[in-house]
């Protein structure tokens, strides 16, 4: 369980395994601000996500402008299903919106 960076030339590809918490932020953003220095893109897959909390969530969107502000690619794959744990109240065409 964890996060889990794999480099590639010009790709980060990190994974989260088990909870996108509070518990694994810094070591995701550090690997994330590695990969933007770097001019590496990045992929963040939650696909073996169990839940997401407002500290990762907030990773995610921070992460987001800073990479597309420096013009570097940045996707988050499976996010649609872990929406819902930071955003219970959220109409469903909001949360279309925001996994995309």
């Amino acid at each position: 369980m964890g996060v889990h960076a794999r480099r590639s030339k010009g790709l980060l590809r990190l994974a989260v395994d088990g909870p996108a918490s509070v518990r694994v932020v810094v070591e995701a953003r550090e690997a994330l601000l590695g990969a933007l220095a770097e001019g590496r893109s990045a992929r963040v897959d939650l696909s073996g996500a169990d839940s997401l909390d407002v500290a990762f969530s907030q990773l995610l969107v921070s992460s987001e402008r800073s990479f597309r502000e420096q013009e570097v690619g940045y996707e988050i794959i499976d996010p649609k299903r872990l929406l819902d744990d930071v955003f219970p109240g959220a109409s469903a065409e909001w949360r279309t919106t925001l996994s995309h």
